[in-house]
């Protein structure tokens, strides 16, 4: 597994898994459990927050290379729409 795109919260992460996913890239969120622990005065890294990995290591470059060239979080996506 490698990892793709590291989000500011897990709701975030989910997007870009399921975006992935739609275009055929296997993905999982990882470290979304560790979000909830964050906040003011806690002493956590950025480590801590939840990451989208790809469970092909050969789909990691398309994968980022589609995150790049098409922000799902801003576009948004249609899961039939398919690169």
């Amino acid at each position: 597994m490698t990892p793709v795109y590291t989000a500011d919260d897990p709701i975030q992460a989910h997007v870009i898994k399921n975006f992935l996913e739609a275009r055929g890239i296997p993905a999982v969120v990882v470290g979304g459990s560790l979000f909830s622990v964050r906040g003011p005065g806690a002493a956590m890294s950025d480590d801590s927050l939840p990451q989208v990995w790809v469970t092909n290591d050969d789909d990691a470059d398309r994968a980022r290379q589609l995150i790049e060239e098409r922000d799902p979080l801003t576009e948004g996506f249609d899961e039939a729409d398919s690169a």
